[in-house]
């Protein structure tokens, strides 16, 4: 593990955490307090998942139990130093959140799509904060596996969601990109999954609401819980309701951004990551995504040292 206080000019090497399994999720809000899931040694499937806290920049960690039992979590996310959200396989469709430092987690109830939510199965609740008060999920659910017929599946990893399931008797992994990766980078699955709800919060999870993007593909980014972009290949649109309702799409004539690379930094400034072949640049706007700028990064060396 290393830590930087000049901006990434220069690094120190901190000790490696104390514990016992891989560290699955990191989560700081400022240069002293991190938490951190950690997937214990087990030789099943899911082994359970450990919260660790830090408030020393990483120096020390203290275990602070399951987060989530007897569901799995699979990442953590901390928008203030109290509040945090998990994203987790669960037997319903609920969030888990906390407003504690992490001390005690309690289930959010999420609003159920026309027709209602299913019974039985797993759901993967992936949970993103967003700006203040808000945060994004996606809600994916999967039937109880029945044999070898095909039906249902068992939720593997996230991100990207990762499940096992049969396809004509075999056992086949599946791996699906959800809405979650078009706000945050990371690995990617080939296309969107089956049963997904999109939904948003300003309030802390106290009221929802669907969230229709122009295209799943793209990246999301916002200045604050309420005023979203979304930029795709050649084109952008906006919302000021949080996902649920977007402007008509508009040309803007820069490059297809790489997802979940989109920073909203306020009204009128933002960038993302692309690339024009195998070049990477940045896109840069300074007028409220009217005009974009093309910034050139440094050639990568061929090889390392």
């Amino acid at each position: 593990m290393y830590r930087t206080a000049d901006g990434g000019r220069t690094w120190s090497a901190l000790q490696a955490p104390a514990v016992e399994g891989t560290v699955a999720s990191w989560s700081f809000v400022d240069s002293e307090y991190g938490w951190m899931l950690v997937s214990a040694k087990s030789p099943i499937t899911n082994p359970p998942t450990y919260l660790y806290r830090t408030d020393d920049g990483g120096v020390s960690w203290h275990k602070r139990g399951l987060p989530a039992p007897p569901d799995q979590a699979f990442q953590v996310n901390f928008s203030y130093l109290t509040t945090g959200w998990l994203t987790s396989a669960n037997a319903g469709p609920y969030a888990y959140k906390t407003t504690d430092f992490g001390a005690t987690w309690t289930r959010v109830q999420l609003p159920a799509p026309a027709g209602g939510w299913p019974h039985g199965g797993r759901f993967l609740v992936a949970v993103q904060p967003t700006s203040g008060g808000g945060a994004v999920a996606s809600v994916v659910y999967f039937p109880a596996i029945k044999g070898r017929t095909g039906v249902g599946a068992d939720i593997r990893a996230f991100p990207p969601l990762v499940v096992r399931s049969f396809d004509g008797g075999r056992p086949h992994t599946y791996t699906y990109t959800t809405l979650i990766n078009q706000f945050v980078g990371g690995p990617l699955g080939q296309e969107p999954p089956p049963n997904q709800a999109r939904l948003s919060t300003s309030d802390n999870g106290a009221t929802w609401s669907a969230v229709a993007p122009p295209s799943s593909s793209g990246a999301i980014g916002s200045f604050d819980a309420a005023n979203w972009w979304w930029i795709g290949a050649g084109q952008s649109a906006t919302s000021g309701d949080g996902g649920a309702t977007w402007t008509e799409l508009r040309n803007i004539g820069a490059i297809e951004p790489l997802p979940g690379s989109l920073r909203v930094l306020d009204r009128n400034h933002a960038w993302y990551a692309g690339a024009a072949g195998a070049r990477p640049l940045l896109e840069a706007t300074a007028d409220g995504g009217k005009g974009w700028r093309m910034v050139l990064l440094p050639a990568m060396p061929d090889s390392m040292p």
